[in-house]
């Protein structure tokens, strides 16, 4: 995909994706319930998720995404397509489970790409 901008923890990963999207929601914190019965939901604040799938990688460059990703929770520059196309910089955890991602194979031990989806979200 062309156009996009990802770097995870200062690891530039634009031109290795395959897959990109993203979405903006804001969760119920609470509920409150009136005398009369009338139900009013409180919000949270909004949060964005971005999943995204890379091209083939080789194992240094599966390494470098595992070790950037790898404290569960990071800076990250992406694009935001829902706000025409803004490049912004916000604090994201992991959601995906990042071993699951990033197979080590126990023969040579190096860590290779699964080529599955990694999602992650907004950090409050």
């Amino acid at each position: 995909m062309t156009g996009l901008t990802l770097i995870i923890n200062g690891l530039d990963l634009s031109n290795k994706i395959a897959s990109y999207s993203m979405r903006k929601f804001r969760e119920t914190s609470e509920v409150l319930k009136s005398i009369g019965g009338t139900e009013y939901a409180f919000y949270g604040d909004a949060q964005t998720e971005v999943t995204v799938s890379f091209f083939p990688m080789t194992e240094t460059e599966a390494a470098e995404v595992y070790a950037a990703a790898s404290p569960g929770k990071f800076p990250m520059t992406y694009t935001d397509t829902y706000d025409g196309g803004i490049v912004e910089t916000r604090n994201f955890r992991m959601m995906s489970d990042l071993e699951a991602v990033f197979l080590l194979m126990s023969v040579d031990g190096k860590r290779r790409y699964s080529g599955a989806p990694i999602q992650v979200r907004t950090s409050q």
